[in-house]
């Protein structure tokens, strides 16, 4: 009998899997809408910087999201940062946008899909702090 045999390994529940497919689909969205702001402002201006931070904080939020799947701890703390920063992005995008006479539903989309994790993630803390200390159990053996 080993010691791992009296270690207790949590099973992973599909909500840590949702919350991670949310925040990847949240990404996915804030990519989509850096690549269309991208398109509508002018080259040389300061508004293109909106979308370059629009795509860093959706790679960032997919990545995060890829690992909540994989059960990484660091990754639900990363992914509601990163999920919170894009929506106040998305916030800020869509109240300029409309002061300046321009409109689209995709940033009001990905801003939805940030507040559908900024609920669910959340819910995947305490069950990935378990798995990072059972993880951390059997690489300390």
């Amino acid at each position: 009998m080993s010691h791992h045999d009296d270690l207790e390994v949590p099973r992973p529940s599909a909500l840590i899997t949702l919350a991670g497919l949310v925040l990847m689909a949240a990404g996915i969205a804030m990519l989509a809408t850096g690549l269309q702001t991208w398109d509508v402002t002018r080259p040389g201006s300061l508004q293109r910087a909106v979308p370059i931070l629009m795509a860093l904080s959706g790679g960032g939020t997919l990545f995060a999201g890829g690992m909540v799947v994989r059960l990484r701890f660091w990754a639900v703390i990363a992914g509601l940062l990163m999920v919170l920063l894009q929506g106040l992005i998305c916030l800020g995008w869509v109240i300029y946008a409309a002061l300046h006479g321009f409109f689209s539903a995709l940033p009001l989309v990905t801003g939805a899909m940030c507040l559908v994790a900024l609920i669910l993630v959340p819910l995947a803390i305490g069950p990935t702090r378990r798995f990072a200390r059972a993880r951390a159990a059997l690489l300390a053996d």
